[in-house]
């Protein structure tokens, strides 16, 4: 038996087990909880002051945060695809009335954050 025949089941997956979470989980947001801990861990230490750094190129507005996301995306997907989970189960249908709701609610998000 080799290890891919190990890791891929025979049948479909209807539910996740408690490692596929925390693996899923991981890919996702670990690094986003890694650095939230040293930053929060960081905080107690003393700083001196400093000249003013430019939050939009060094955090969360950074364009490469969305390439970064989309990438963790992808491989939480192929990880999903990887263990057969059954992706027909979900309840999601989409209707050309959801890409107006999106495009609408996207707009004022960005509205209210201005």
């Amino acid at each position: 038996m080799t290890f891919f025949n190990r890791i891929r089941p025979k049948q479909p997956l209807k539910e996740l087990k408690w490692f596929d979470i925390g693996i899923v989980t991981a890919i996702l947001f670990g690094q986003f909880i890694v650095r939230s801990t040293q930053l929060f861990l960081a905080s107690f230490q003393p700083v001196a002051p400093t000249s003013s750094s430019n939050t939009a190129s060094e955090g969360a507005a950074y364009s490469s945060n969305m390439t970064l996301q989309l990438i963790l995306l992808a491989l939480a997907l192929l990880y999903l695809l990887l263990r057969r989970f059954d992706f027909k189960q979900l309840p999601i249908r989409f209707k050309w009335s959801t890409l107006i709701w999106v495009l609408l609610l996207f707009a004022a998000m960005g509205l209210f954050g201005m």
